[in-house]
């Protein structure tokens, strides 16, 4: 019989308080700090405990075999506050028959206009945008995928007031998810402005999605939008449809995992070409040579091998999902572990893409280490398994759809004295990232003389 592993302590932890200092100081630095060959180490808060792994073959384990180590634990517990019983956070027992019911949706043959919706976004809010501006680039490139979001989900069919109230919700639902993962359970319910502001947003937000499921039932209209997709799924079972409830679960679930995960991913990769501007010069003339008009299709960004190259660096270095929990069923192993039934488990992406044993220079940003196949479950932006994000085909997608509009066009550059900063939220956001938007058009035109 062979002998189980003890699961020893991660490194830094102090009486009573655990691992909340080096968390609270510089969480991606402890998980960065973490060695591999640990396998599994208990991470404590206090009184809470997870095992949090640190190996990518235990990871992919415990990934696959989703049916033992669920979905669960307080990451999810904040998570189906807001989304219900989504596919992205519903038991195990629910999940293949709401992934088989939404798969239409995110079927390859709708990426084309998926990212039509984008390129036309992207357009509109560079209408805005003037020669040598200074760009807060996060923020606006959060509203870029809110409206986004909505007109993948809706169409053009909502009315203004609708959408500016879907997009304030979100920002003050994301705004307070982060902190509620940590907050102690005594305080969530307490009426501080805080939790006010993001329960009234919470309810909000499922308000409008009820009333515009309602109203889209009512007038029988189909509009080719994400909605209209939900509304007609059936499962191969006669009359197995999603509930109002489920779609409004579904619709939550999209929106809000599409806003900030997307507008992270696209900060972080014009933030890395304006660090690097051999590269975005590379990147620029691949735009300029493979696409026919300033608006990029699905089939141009086929055609652009590195700026696919550079969104996979992006999504390794800084995931859009940095830390995860799951829970044992039951009593299991991983590898060499023993996990008691019950047990909290954590799994971070951020940690393997940051392995010095999967990749050279791992803190470098490298968009042609991909020229070559990366290891064995070394990539898990969006996870792996039979819960693999849904829509991560539609992610990379519009994210190289945003990105080549916005190189295609403007050369960018960080004013002096920038100082980009990382905020843990749901995904790992930047903040202060202010870049100078300088018209591409307006300075390779021809002088007189």
């Amino acid at each position: 019989m062979r002998t189980a592993s003890t699961i020893k302590d991660a490194p830094g932890s102090m009486p009573v308080i655990g691992h909340a200092l080096p968390l609270l100081r510089d969480a991606l630095g402890f998980l960065r700090s973490l060695p591999a060959e640990q396998g599994v180490a208990w991470v404590r808060i206090g009184g809470l405990k997870g095992a949090l792994v640190c190996d990518p073959e235990l990871t992919h384990q415990l990934l696959v075999n989703d049916r033992t180590f669920d979905k669960g634990g307080i990451f999810y517990e904040r998570v189906r506050e807001v989304t219900g019983n989504g596919v992205a956070s519903c038991p195990y027992s629910e999940h293949r028959r709401q992934r088989r019911l939404l798969q239409p949706a995110f079927h390859r043959a709708r990426l084309p206009l998926y990212a039509e919706i984008m390129s036309d976004q992207v357009a509109a809010a560079q209408s805005s945008w003037h020669d040598k501006d200074v760009l807060d680039m996060f923020p606006e490139m959060m509203r870029l995928t809110a409206r986004t979001a909505v007109a993948s989900l809706f169409g053009g069919s909502l009315p203004s007031e609708t959408f500016d109230e879907l997009r304030e919700d979100v920002a003050n639902i994301l705004a307070g998810f982060t902190l509620r993962t940590v907050l102690p359970a005594s305080l969530l319910h307490l009426p501080l402005p805080g939790n006010r502001r993001y329960w009234r947003s919470r309810a909000r937000l499922e308000n409008n999605a009820t009333r515009i499921i309602r109203d889209r039932q009512a007038t029988g209209t189909e509009s080719g939008d994400l909605l209209s997709v939900l509304l007609g799924a059936s499962d191969e079972a006669p009359g197995d449809r999603f509930s109002v409830q489920e779609v409004v679960d579904q619709m939550i679930t999209v929106i809000l995992g599409a806003t900030e995960s997307t507008a992270a991913t696209v900060s972080w990769a014009l933030h890395e070409l304006a660090l690097h501007p051999h590269l975005q010069q590379r990147v620029h003339a691949e735009i300029r040579s493979a696409t026919s008009a300033t608006a990029p299709t699905y089939e141009d960004i086929t055609r652009l091998d590195l700026l696919g190259r550079v969104i996979s660096e992006t999504l390794r270095v800084h995931p859009p999902g940095w830390v995860f929990t799951r829970v044992a069923q039951s009593d299991a192993e991983l590898g060499k572990f023993r996990i008691p039934a019950g047990t909290t488990i954590i799994y971070s992406p951020y940690l393997i893409h940051h392995l010095p044993t999967l990749y050279t220079e791992p803190e470098a940003f490298d968009p042609d280490r991909w020229l070559t196949p990366p290891p064995p479950h070394a990539v898990l932006p969006f996870g792996a398994g039979a819960r693999k994000c849904i829509a991560d085909s539609l992610a990379t997608t519009q994210a190289a759809v945003a990105v080549a509009s916005v190189v295609g066009r403007w050369q960018l550059t960080h004013p002096p004295g920038t100082v980009v900063r990382t905020k843990l939220h749901t995904a790992i956001c930047p903040a202060g990232l202010h870049l100078t938007v300088s018209d591409r058009t307006a300075h390779s035109a021809p002088t007189s003389g």
